[in-house]
């Protein structure tokens, strides 16, 4: 070092680090003693080493710089395992494995580095490390047993940094994220335990961290049947959800749920004046929940099982005024006109039967009973008399152009859920005729179900498409797909002329993939047989320039695709694009993105 040799005076430290190692067999001969000159320096040395590596590889990126870091970092703990340096060693080894992708290595010295030692200024700093080094590494692993496993560690690992660290600034944000885990995996017992222990911090978590806590906690009581609890917890979670939360109408559902669960069971044991007024506390409880009506349906209903007329009454002439486009109105009439006959009200129950017959008489009323009829029949599964209602509606009222769409969309679905394609198809086409001779009584939702049943029936033309191989003699199988070709590009353009964005997306993507298939269809055609090598490699040359314009068509329209991420459109088919474009253009477009963050708060 004095004479500035700096390459000779590294080698002979790497020597002294080498031949006065603890281990080798000098020490065999002599004591090492912790005063001895030799063993300071020793330790010295391997520090020195252990940085000098570390520095250098943090700037060339240089593997083999890594690997002699991290050795002469294991050496110093090897030799010196509880030295006042050798928390900050182990934790400087930890960095450097996981610098060098060495996650799961990594994982472990964190660990070792926050909870072997007495607590040390970095004994926080690892264990939150060691989470995002598990985090990492779960990235890598694709046998599904073997990411299950290392899932269970990570949460493990999460639990023991709350324990051993409960103050730190993302304690909280950790458990839960091991809430959210344990419930994604079913271990609900688990769930609610952690989700607890966040909820008993104290300074407390932060609002949104609270929230996902008690729906953890609501989820997992009301997938238990405690219903009560799942109340409790679906309120607090409410409590501290802003007014315009996007997720606060679902859990509204879910509070108002729970109250109807627990009526049901009241009901189901016999408790019926209970279940009543069960029922009746959803519209106070859960006033925007869109079961509020089924609830005040079932009151009703069990007030006239109890004979309790008046209250029954008041109930159904309410139900009458808050839902008037309900489908139970008929229903609700009937009931009213029972209720009244039975408690005597006998001008008011005719009143009722007279309001009946104008219904049946009268050609909108018919027509609105015989949509009801149909939803009726459609929502209790029989799929044979709903078909039937929907399929008389569009014969009776063609002019209802709006239920009209509906009820073939309707028939579409009914014909699918049986698995009688055919009609399916047949239903979907008449869907699709009838948008398009609506003219200006077209509406969004009658084009997006005609742009949605158009991306449907181009798809057995793509799957048909896709099954042609370019066999021998190449000139008629080439033809035959080429024909398909066209009929399934023509096919999916209609479907993306709709401009409808769920729809234009997966059409793109099919016409992309159209020309992607055409591109390796040609290449992996037949070849002429008998050819020679050279002749081969003429041919293949030649295959290449055909094919070649097919991929860039299909690029240039993936292309299209992902760029409608600037009109904020990021859906399943525009991912699936990129990934198209990753694997055809990688070093474009297979740019994996680095994030820190580990937790995802669900909400």
């Amino acid at each position: 070092r004095q004479g500035h040799c700096n390459q000779q005076a590294w080698a002979a430290m790497i020597d002294f680090a080498r031949n006065y190692d603890l281990g080798s067999p000098y020490w065999q001969h002599f004591s090492a003693s912790p005063e001895d000159s030799r063993v300071k320096f020793l330790a010295q040395t391997l520090v020195t080493l252990a940085s000098h590596f570390h520095a250098r590889a943090q700037k060339n990126k240089v593997r083999t710089d890594y690997d002699q870091a991290i050795h002469w970092y294991r050496r110093f703990l090897a030799n010196f395992p509880a030295r006042p340096a050798s928390e900050q060693q182990h934790f400087l080894l930890a960095e450097a494995l996981f610098e060098s992708h060495r996650y799961r290595q990594a994982v472990r010295a964190y660990e070792q580095t926050a909870y072997d030692y007495p607590r040390h200024d970095n004994g926080a700093r690892a264990a939150f490390a060691a989470l995002t080094a598990y985090q990492r590494q779960a990235a890598l692993i694709t046998e599904p047993a073997a990411a299950a496993l290392w899932q269970r560690r990570h949460l493990a690992s999460i639990l023991r940094f709350a324990d051993r660290y409960p103050q730190h600034p993302e304690a909280a944000t950790a458990l839960t994220k091991a809430a959210e885990d344990y419930f994604t995996l079913a271990d609900n017992v688990t769930a609610v335990i952690v989700a607890r222990r966040l909820l008993a911090l104290r300074p407390q978590a932060a609002a949104p961290l609270r929230r996902s806590a008690w729906l953890v906690i609501g989820h997992s009581a009301f997938d238990a049947a405690r219903y009560s609890e799942a109340e409790d917890a679906y309120q607090q979670a409410l409590a501290v959800m802003p007014a315009a939360h996007p997720q606060r109408q679902q859990i509204v559902e879910r509070l108002a749920s729970s109250i109807y669960k627990e009526g049901e069971n009241l009901r189901a044991s016999g408790h019926l004046a209970a279940a009543a007024a069960q029922f009746l506390r959803i519209a106070t409880a859960a006033p925007a929940s869109t079961i509020v009506a089924t609830a005040e349906f079932d009151a009703a209903t069990t007030l006239l099982t109890l004979h309790e007329w008046p209250q029954a009454i008041r109930v159904l002439k309410a139900f009458r005024k808050h839902f008037p486009g309900n489908t139970l109105q008929n229903e609700i009439t009937i009931k009213l006109a029972s209720a009244y006959f039975e408690n005597g009200q006998t001008l008011a129950a005719a009143a009722e039967f007279e309001r009946i017959a104008r219904e049946d008489s009268d050609i909108p009323l018919r027509q609105e009973a015989l949509w009801k009829a149909a939803g009726i029949y459609r929502d209790g599964g029989k799929s044979s008399q709903a078909a039937a209602a929907y399929k008389s509606y569009v014969q009776t009222f063609p002019d209802d152009f709006e239920r009209t769409i509906e009820a073939l969309q309707n028939l579409a679905e009914l014909n699918l859920a049986v698995a009688n394609q055919r009609r399916y198809y047949y239903w979907l086409e008449a869907l699709i005729k009838t948008d398009q001779q609506a003219g200006n009584a077209r509406t969004e939702r009658s084009q997006s179900l005609a742009a949605a049943a158009s991306l449907t029936l181009a798809k057995p033309i793509f799957t048909s498409f896709r099954k042609v191989r370019l066999s021998l003699p190449l000139e008629k199988s080439l033809k035959r797909k080429k024909a398909l070709m066209e009929k399934a590009l023509h096919a999916y353009q209609q479907a993306a002329d709709y401009a409808i964005a769920e729809v234009s997306t997966a059409a793109t993507f099919a016409i992309g993939e159209i020309y992607r298939d055409f591109s390796i269809a040609l290449m992996a055609s037949a070849r002429p047989p008998g050819l020679s090598d050279e002749e081969r490699e003429e041919y293949d040359l030649l295959l290449e320039d055909q094919a070649f314009p097919f991929e860039e068509q299909a690029i240039e329209i993936h292309q299209a695709n992902t760029e409608r991420v600037t009109s904020n459109i990021y859906d399943n088919w525009v991912r699936k694009s990129f990934a198209v474009l990753a694997r055809i253009l990688p070093v474009r477009y297979a740019k994996p993105e680095r994030s820190e963050d580990f937790v995802e708060i669900l909400d």
